[in-house]
């Protein structure tokens, strides 16, 4: 994220976090079954990866924080309340979509307040 922007930085970062999960989407499935997560993992992996880093940047840098995240996303995926098991895919992309709108709500507020005023 120093290096590049957070979108960049997220998109970037996808790759090795999709390769290293990989095995797991084969798991006690069928192959279809495995490939089918593993496209949903590639679809929903820059989602998280962004929620992740604009997470550890609003902490300070609390990978503990990260990790709550990580884990907490992959237990929401085998809740009994709901079936199937797919539920946390668009809550993940409405909270995705969230943060970004909040972060530039306040960054438009930060920049309404730091602009000098104009006579009137």
């Amino acid at each position: 994220m120093q290096r590049h922007r957070i979108l960049t930085a997220s998109l970037l970062t996808s790759i090795p976090f999709v390769l290293v999960h990989i095995p797991g989407a084969f798991q006690n499935v069928s192959a279809a079954d495995g490939l089918v997560a593993v496209i949903a993992l590639v679809c929903v992996a820059p989602f998280l990866r962004y929620l992740a880093g604009t997470l550890l940047a609003d902490t300070g840098g609390s990978v503990l924080a990260v990790a709550l995240l990580h884990a907490s996303f992959n237990a929401s995926g085998h809740l009994t309340a709901a079936a199937g098991g797919w539920q946390f895919i668009p809550a993940l992309l409405i909270l995705t979509l969230l943060v970004v709108a909040g972060h530039r709500w306040a960054g438009h507020i930060n920049r309404r307040q730091t602009s000098p005023s104009r006579p009137g």
